[in-house]
This record gives C-alpha cells, structure tokens and sequence, in this order.
C-alpha cells in the first residue's frame, strides 16, 4: 500500500529522478505481489518490462546500489516466479528481521563458537519463558513447581519485562492449580 501511495505523497517533494523510482516501483510491486498467476506467459510479459523500467530509474538515481545482491536478483524475478510460483511464497523479508535477534544474542560471545553461544542464549530464554509463564518443573521425589505468586505480582509490576517477552498484563498466562497439587504451589 505504501509503495502504491507514496508517488503521490512525494509528488514535488523529492528530484524527478526518484519520484520515477517511486513511480516504477508502485508499478511493480502489484505485479510482484500477486497470489495467483492464471497465464504465466501473459504475466511474465508484464513484469520483465517493469523490473527493466524498474532497474532503468534506479540506474538514474545511484549506480552503487546495483553492488547489492538484491538488485541482481530481480533481473531473474520472473523466471523464479515461473519455477517456483509467486513470489510471496518466497519472500525473504520476513527472515530477514531476524538478524537483528541473532546479532544482539551474538554480542556476548567470544567468538570461538558463535552457533553454541547463540543456542544457549536462546535456549535460555525459552526456559525463562516457560518458567514465567507458569510452566511446570518436575521436582527431584513426585509432583510438579510452578512459580509462586510473588513472581506473578513482579511481572504484573513491571511492564518492560513483560514487553521483553512478548506479553502485556492482560496476556501473561497465570498458573494453573488443577495442573499442581496443593503441596507443591506455594
């Protein structure tokens, strides 16, 4: 939707050169987002011309953006798209968000086997999770420890520590006592 309205948006705002990258681009990105190609012939007739026009306005604007893999990439978007079908079923956005995850978990490592240090950095705040969402643990002789409602009332106290796992208040699970016997909630 953006890339659709922002050629109107930046109309007189910005050099003719990138309002034709806006333009291209609001062009293109319907093409490239669609959900089902009934002439794949008829479709890719389309695209190419409008991934060219596409690669002609950014060629204006900066030629060291073409350094980027990104920009080789759609030269081949609609063979890809006729191999593999559209391309919101591979689309890498979504992954790519990850990276920021992984970079701050990485940042504490010592660098001799970065994989293992992010595992373990993962691997611990799913334990914290589960532990402060009330999961259960199993004590050493029978029966089941959940945390305690002291833990809870810290959690309801503190909503950046909630925001860092992904809860508000209102969503933070709370124990549940016909899962642990009375012996062990306390």
């Amino acid at each position: 939707m953006l890339i659709q309205t922002g050629a109107f948006l930046l109309l007189g705002l910005i050099p003719d050169e990138q309002h034709d990258c806006w333009t291209s681009l609001s062009q293109l990105g319907p093409l490239i987002w669609q959900h089902e190609i009934d002439d794949i012939d008829e479709y890719s007739a389309k695209l190419t011309p409008a991934v060219s026009h596409f690669l002609h306005c950014i060629l204006n604007v900066n030629p060291g953006w073409f350094s980027k893999k990104k920009y080789h990439l759609i030269v081949h978007l609609a063979a890809h798209i006729a191999r593999f079908g559209p391309a919101y079923q591979f689309a890498t956005e979504k992954f790519e968000s990850y990276n920021s995850v992984l970079r701050s978990k990485s940042v504490h490592s010592n660098r001799l086997a970065p994989s293992r240090d992010i595992a373990l950095a993962f691997s611990h705040s799913n334990r914290c999770r589960h532990l402060l969402s009330s999961g259960l643990l199993p004590l050493e002789g029978s029966g089941w420890r959940a945390i305690g409602l002291e833990v809870q009332a810290l959690l309801d106290s503190h909503p950046r520590l909630l925001e860092s796992y992904g809860w508000t208040s209102s969503s933070l699970p709370r124990p549940c006592k016909s899962y642990i016997s009375s012996q062990c909630y306390k």
